[in-house]
């Protein structure tokens, strides 16, 4: 059976660079939810990405304005997964479940061969008189 664990990903207080993190071999990451906090001006915020592609992004409305996001977003082991906050008065922080990686799961079931094409032109059927 699978172990799972509770983790805090990544952590930015006001101030901090960017930084990233990868799931050891292994492992499969489920980020679960996102907190910020901005004490700084109009457009502090930061974003997220995995792999290069983008999964959250926050600009601040103001000072003193916090959100909090909630999804599912996988990251396989060696993935990267990197934050970029912004403005000195941004807080930040990314947390989830690390798995145990089963190989077998990543593999998806053969799909069945697709269905011949129907003849074309379709006509459509006669209508009862």
């Amino acid at each position: 059976m699978a172990k799972v664990y509770s983790e805090r990903f990544l952590m930015a207080a006001p101030g901090t660079p960017a930084s990233a993190w990868a799931p050891p071999a292994g492992k499969r990451a489920i980020i679960r939810h996102i907190a910020a906090h901005s004490s700084g001006p109009t457009g502090d915020g930061a974003f997220v990405r995995c792999n290069g592609a983008v999964v959250w992004y926050w600009a601040s409305p103001g000072p003193n304005a916090s959100t909090n996001w909630e999804g599912r977003v996988v990251i396989y082991g060696g993935e990267l997964l990197e934050l970029y906050p912004y403005g000195a008065g941004f807080s930040v922080i990314v947390s989830g479940y690390l798995f145990d990686d089963d190989p077998d799961a990543a593999t998806l079931p053969a799909l069945p061969e697709p269905s011949p094409a129907p003849p074309w032109p379709l006509e459509p059927p006669a209508q009862p008189r």
